[in-house]
């Protein structure tokens, strides 16, 4: 077994949510606390449909928007992300997904993916958990 869990001294936490995906179970898609978002796992879904399309690609495309969007309700941008685990139901899909990754987030400073594969939703293909730590405006 693994838990992991972050604390923010003397921080309110606000919930992000992302227009037409959410989860089935009743938690935010992410949290911003101080100057930190932390996600859940962002979801594959598409925000016209609020289901995840049936292809890896295409799954990825929406998983990457989500991510920009989940970012910009926190007031953060993909530079931001200090680390990031992707689940994926098939290894062989980590080319496609990192393609996406690069294209985002990618910069000099690019923090590396941490991969995790996860057969218990086969329909969703590729998710990704991150932190993000905002600049302080000081």
């Amino acid at each position: 077994m693994h838990l992991e869990f972050f604390a923010v001294a003397d921080q309110r936490r606000t919930l992000l949510h992302i227009p037409n995906v959410a989860h089935t179970n009743p938690i935010p898609m992410g949290v911003r606390i101080g100057n930190y978002i932390f996600s859940s796992r962002v979801l594959p879904y598409d925000p016209e449909t609020g289901q995840p399309p049936e292809d890896v690609e295409r799954q990825a495309d929406c998983l990457f928007r989500n991510v920009r969007t989940l970012l910009n309700v926190g007031q953060a941008s993909p530079g931001d992300i200090t680390q990031a685990r992707l689940f994926l139901s098939n290894l062989d899909s980590f080319p496609i997904a990192q393609g996406y990754w690069q294209t985002v987030v990618g910069g000099p400073q690019t923090p590396p993916l941490h991969i995790t594969r996860y057969t218990l939703a086969p329909a969703l293909k590729v998710m990704l958990e991150f932190v993000a730590v905002v600049p302080s405006a000081d």
